[in-house]
């Protein structure tokens, strides 16, 4: 009995761990118009490093954060497309018609949630072939569009849906 209970001792201390029990703080970015809360263990990437993974500065995210206990990352994109708030939903429509001529792709979510008066495009898919998950928020920073993405290992799904939804949740753009 005493080693089934120390092995579930262990195996809950573990979940911990993975999923993220370690303290949280409220990251700005941005000049500071985008504010996320998230566990200490994510890390911001160096710029140099961004810059040599993503030479393209169009699509070059602005900011990486990356947890190496989890594997997870987030990528915050400021995209040159001009998007108001109010089409958000049509960038949203767009944005899937492009990834519906990828191949394996497994759909599991979208929509167009109103948070802190924004309007928040979202996707969530799995990459089969990455073998990664991908939430993917949409919205309107000073006109332009801004793309947001969670990114895990796809077997991570479906444990890591609350974990994901809860930070990305968080996300206010001012």
């Amino acid at each position: 009995m005493k080693k089934i209970a120390s092995f579930l001792l262990i195996l809950l201390s573990l979940s911990n761990i993975t999923f993220g029990q370690n303290t949280k703080s409220t990251r700005v970015f941005l000049n500071d118009k985008v504010e996320i809360t998230l566990e200490d263990s994510y890390k911001e990437e160096s710029q140099e490093k961004i810059i040599k993974e993503y030479p393209d500065p169009t699509m070059r995210p602005s900011v990486i954060l990356v947890n190496k206990e989890n594997k997870t990352s987030i990528k915050f994109i400021k995209m040159p497309q001009r998007v108001s708030n109010r089409q958000v939903k049509e960038f949203k429509e767009f944005h899937m018609s492009h990834m519906k001529k990828e191949r394996g792709i497994e759909w599991i979510e979208d929509g167009v949630i109103e948070q802190f008066e924004k309007n928040i495009g979202f996707i969530k898919v799995i990459y089969t072939e990455k073998e990664s998950f991908t939430y993917f928020l949409f919205t309107s920073l000073d006109g332009q569009l801004l793309l947001i993405n969670f990114t895990s290992p796809a077997s991570a799904w479906p444990d890591i849906k609350t974990y994901a939804e809860e930070i990305m949740s968080s996300l206010k753009v001012n």
